[in-house]
């Protein structure tokens, strides 16, 4: 038996005759007799029979259907997966990540893929929202996600961590505080504070929770998700801001940035799929994130003695 005859039987039976059968098939009608014939040969037994109304099988045949429908869909689910495994190979590797993120490190990454992979293709797109990204990783519609969190829940994926990022303490010049080498966050209880909006980003938790171990509630005077804004603000007195590294790629002269006396981070990690299938790129994706992701430093943080030590002990 081959697995042409056992076509010819499946649309001999579905279509009722063997003229139907052949042009099912775009094959002549001799040539599904004889495969037919052959196939009967085979069983040693006749498989159809003729009647009035055209061709039917046998017992003989409805119990080698039964058998050939299994084989031929086994065969037939092979093909989809090879079919599936050689366009993922095409497809690219698709990342989600913040904006802070892809403003800083990410594009380091990709670029580090892209000299290494050359046939692979890396695919960003901005996305702040943690938990539609662990909902596209689990519906196979994206292949990492690059999040931010507090440490505590993080969705069900494999978590690759790429960064403890800082907090800084920004402040108008000429604040009481500003000449500080460290600021104690119970230093601001009295302060008007400047909150991101956006409740699905990690800081606004972390600064909520951090207040809260200081023994204070923030009074919330504005609500800002943009770095370069809230510096504005920031200087024109509507508030002070705690902000996380990644977001200070550019300090107004007019604002000045100081660690805090007992460091402040969120965790910056790569999620990928549970139990997902290799991709060709995703894991050499993920290591060019932690690398770059661990080296990044902002530009116009202080160089002091002190921010060094609040980040030595953030490593540690």
């Amino acid at each position: 038996m081959d697995l042409l005859q056992l076509r010819v039987l499946r649309e001999v039976a579905r279509c009722g005759s063997i003229s139907a059968a052949a042009e099912a098939l775009d094959y002549t009608q001799p040539a599904v007799s004889r495969q037919l014939a052959a196939l009967e040969r085979t069983a040693g037994r006749p498989l159809v029979e003729r009647t009035a109304r055209g061709t039917r099988l046998t017992r003989v045949g409805e119990v080698l259907l039964r058998r050939a429908d299994t084989i031929l869909a086994e065969l037939e689910a092979a093909r989809s997966d090879l079919d599936r495994l050689e366009e993922d190979d095409r497809r690219p590797v698709r990342l989600t990540a913040f904006a802070t993120a892809i403003a800083t490190f990410v594009p380091d990454a990709v670029a580090v893929v892209r000299r290494a992979l050359p046939d692979v293709t890396v695919e960003v797109r901005l996305s702040g929202d943690t938990r539609m990204g662990a909902s596209d990783l689990r519906a196979d519609r994206l292949d990492v996600a690059l999040v931010n969190t507090d440490g505590r829940a993080t969705p069900p994926a494999r978590e690759h961590l790429v960064r403890r990022d800082p907090f800084w303490c920004c402040l108008p010049v000429g604040h009481r505080l500003a000449d500080r080498d460290v600021v104690p966050f119970a230093a601001l209880r009295d302060e008007p504070f400047l909150l991101t909006a956006d409740t699905l980003c990690a800081e606004r938790a972390i600064i909520l929770e951090a207040c809260a171990t200081a023994g204070f509630r923030p009074r919330v005077t504005g609500h800002c998700d943009d770095p370069a804004v809230t510096q504005g603000l920031v200087a024109s007195g509507v508030g002070v801001a705690v902000v996380p590294e990644m977001a200070l790629l550019r300090l107004r002269d007019d604002v000045v940035l100081r660690p805090l006396a007992v460091p402040l981070s969120r965790r910056v990690v790569a999620l990928v799929p549970h139990e997902a299938p290799p991709r060709p790129g995703r894991d050499e994706l993920v290591a060019a994130l932690r690398e770059a992701g661990a080296s990044w430093r902002s530009p116009v943080t202080p160089s002091s003695r002190s921010a060094a030590h609040a980040r030595a002990t953030l490593r540690a």
